[in-house]
């Protein structure tokens, strides 16, 4: 079954659920949704994740709206530099105003990876994204260098980050009700790689690293209704991550190390809706 069948499923089954209601004078909003940040080793090898979802629908005498909000966002370390390695994120919304009643739809996807724009398009009824992949260096292609202090000298690390995106999504935004869904997925990874700059006369030096710094999954199929409420689910999964990073000089029968990143942490599965 593919996302646009799939979404017109879940738009047949409006699933109530509890929320969170703000009350003003003719007119009630409700939100469900949550959000996780996560930061991953240190400056030297790292980076940082964000993902979020949010439903809100708002009823009243002459305004009626559903929205949707679904994305993430991860961001790299290494040797001290930083980089935004991946943005992905996909808006909606359909309601009505005034009177007489206008119905008004719109939407946005928008893929970013280091800053640069993918996809910024704009909608204002149903759009699928396809399938894509790109593959890149976070730092690009000449990477990124640090000096450091081991033992009686400094050597040089030169390193990047392999890094990858794939996304594929639907959006749902019907002219017959005030509703959005949507249904898709986001893949991010990176993985850092490092090496001696320079050699040193009279020393070997030489560096180790377990680059894995991240490999995450969002996947979504979920919508909103003004007249049914919340239904669907988005998912956020980031898998097992150890990292090692440090530098060594050896001399004189004696070997110095610089420990510059050892961190780790278990798998991670989280609801945000």
């Amino acid at each position: 079954m593919n996302l646009s069948k799939n979404l017109f499923v879940l738009s047949t089954l409006l699933l109530a659920t509890t929320a969170t209601a703000q009350f003003r004078v003719g007119q009630v909003t409700q939100q469900r949704g949550s959000s996780y940040n996560g930061s991953i080793g240190n400056t030297w090898l790292g980076g940082a994740v964000n993902a979020h979802a949010l439903l809100t629908t708002s009823a009243g005498l002459l305004y009626n709206r559903a929205t949707l909000d679904v994305g993430g966002n991860a961001a790299v370390n290494l040797l001290s530099h930083s980089a935004n390695l991946a943005l992905v994120s996909g808006t909606c919304s359909n309601g009505s105003s005034g009177f007489p009643v206008t119905q008004s739809r719109s939407g946005n996807f928008h893929v970013q990876v280091v800053g640069i724009d993918l996809i910024n398009q704009s909608f204002q009824s149903d759009s699928t994204f396809a399938r894509q992949t790109w593959t890149f260096n976070a730092f690009g292609p000449n990477g990124v260098s640090a000096p450091i202090p081991v033992g009686p000298i400094t050597i040089s690390l030169r390193g990047n980050v392999g890094a990858g995106l794939t996304i594929s999504c639907s959006y749902a935004l019907p002219a017959a009700s005030l509703s959005v869904s949507a249904g898709g997925y986001a893949q991010a990874y990176g993985f850092g790689d490092a090496s001696v700059g320079f050699g040193i006369p009279g020393f070997s030096v030489g560096c180790g690293i377990n680059g894995h710094i991240l490999s995450q999954n969002l996947t979504m199929l979920c919508g909103c209704s003004v007249s049914g409420g919340f239904f669907g689910t988005v998912t956020y999964s980031l898998v097992p991550i150890s990292l090692t990073l440090y530098a060594y000089a050896e001399a004189f029968w004696q070997r110095w190390t610089t420990n510059l990143t050892s961190w780790s942490s278990p798998s991670l599965d989280r609801t945000l809706l």
